[in-house]
């Protein structure tokens, strides 16, 4: 309940600095992300991902079977047009809760699903928020997977942040370590 709570109030707080904006005639500049992760004994902080992070050589370590919360964001002063986050199937990354729209579930590559979302260009956004909670799973009882979340943000003028995030699920302790 108090993991609800704390979740409504940062969505509430974050779609409130979701500005309208306006779309540029001309823009060169990439979108950004913020990935956040708390739960399982983390504190608020401790898991931040944006698109500084060293993807190459990090990887974020989930405790298997342990519930954490997500929030994601895509930002672009000009607007954001599209938002991706490609994931392990529920069998290895379980989303215990509908997602909420206008965000969509639909399948993705071999043994993935695709999360996504469509800015509206005649009331763009400077960034769109998805919040969520997700279960770590592993096939085997004592095993590790090492798995991938692949976001992607796009802005109206087709400029794109592709970011691939390893994600190592067994038994723990949640945290940024190297890959």
């Amino acid at each position: 309940m108090r993991n609800s709570v704390i979740l409504s109030i940062l969505l509430l707080s974050l779609s409130l600095t979701s500005c309208k904006t306006t779309i540029p005639d001309r823009d060169s500049v990439v979108p950004t992300i913020y990935f956040q992760l708390t739960g399982s004994g983390l504190s608020t902080g401790d898991v931040e991902i944006t698109e500084t992070f060293d993807f190459d050589n990090q990887a974020l370590y989930l405790e298997r079977n342990k519930t954490y919360t997500v929030l994601l964001s895509g930002k672009d002063s000009g607007g954001v047009s599209h938002i991706t986050w490609e994931l392990p199937n529920n069998g290895i990354v379980e989303i215990p809760d509908p997602i909420p729209s206008p965000w969509t579930d639909g399948a993705g590559s071999i043994g993935t699903r695709l999360l996504q979302v469509e800015g509206n260009r005649s009331d763009p956004r400077s960034s769109i928020l998805l919040g969520t909670k997700i279960i770590g799973r592993t096939l085997d009882t004592g095993g590790t997977e090492n798995r991938d979340f692949v976001f992607t943000v796009k802005d109206y003028h087709d400029n794109t942040l592709n970011k691939t995030l390893r994600v190592i699920i067994g038994a723990g302790p949640t945290r940024i370590g190297p890959r």
